[in-house]
């Protein structure tokens, strides 16, 4: 099943809201059951408690949920690859039918 138009035109669309909504924000907290959950798997390369510099690491009191902040190039991948999906799918040949 090949491609058509209309899905290069709709993930490129998709992928140019994500990256304006990652333009748009700074940082993210997590949950705190969703930083026990990575605190809990010290085997993934990222996942141990402050082992990567985007997670914030606190270590008093009950667990609170790690921010995580955001690039501020982190946006415009998306941005760019949603661009170039979205213009391809102009070029490509109308949807018989």
């Amino acid at each position: 099943m090949d491609i058509t138009r209309n899905q290069y035109w709709g993930a490129g669309v998709v992928l140019l809201c994500i990256g304006i909504q990652f333009l748009f924000v700074d940082s993210v907290e997590l949950t705190p059951s969703f930083t026990q959950f990575i605190s809990d798997r010290p085997a993934q390369p990222l996942a141990a408690v402050g082992a990567s510099p985007l997670l914030g690491a606190t270590d008093q009191g009950p667990p609170k949920g790690k921010v995580v902040h955001l690039p501020e190039w982190f946006g415009w991948p998306f941005i760019s690859i949603g661009a170039v999906l979205a213009s391809h799918s102009l070029a490509l040949a109308k949807p018989s039918g």
